[in-house]
């Protein structure tokens, strides 16, 4: 029986030996891993598109104080323009409008002031000019009473 046992053994050996496939050596083998989609979360930015419209609204309605108005229309800008994708793009918008009609008002303001200054100067100026041209031209003469009166034909006083 001994035998028996024995070759039955072998036999169930080789029947396990047919079944198993031949292993393949680590270097050989592929790893395949499952692909998985993980998506990233969508970084939304209404942040920056409230914040846009915010400095918008600040810089259209102090658009007359420069250094509150420059700055705030610059980051309104900004700010706006990275947001265009977000799911506040009206504000986003509406950041990038107000942003640059307060800009543009600014700059109308100051270029207005600046003109109105320089025009009044130069024309303060030259009024200047003329009236001490005229001035020093007659000064001499106006102001001794005497050559008035003198008379130059007969040399006599009157």
């Amino acid at each position: 029986m001994d035998d028996n046992n024995k070759k039955e053994e072998l036999e169930i050996n080789e029947v396990k030996q047919e079944n198993v496939t031949p292993e393949i050596p680590v270097a050989e083998k592929k790893q395949e891993e499952p692909k998985v989609e993980t998506k990233e979360p969508v970084k939304d930015k209404k942040g920056l598109a409230i914040a846009s419209m915010v400095l918008g609204i600040i810089a259209l309605v102090l658009f007359c104080i420069w250094y509150i108005s420059i700055p705030c229309a610059i980051l309104s800008l900004v700010f706006g323009i990275l947001s265009l994708k977000s799911s506040k793009r009206g504000m986003a918008i509406a950041g990038i409008s107000t942003g640059a009609v307060g800009f543009v008002l600014m700059i109308l303001l100051y270029v207005f002031i600046f003109f109105v200054i320089g025009v009044g100067t130069f024309s303060g100026i030259k009024d200047a000019i003329e009236y001490y041209e005229e001035y020093d031209n007659n000064y001499f003469y106006d102001s001794f009473d005497d050559y008035d009166y003198y008379d130059y034909n007969n040399t006599k006083w009157f």
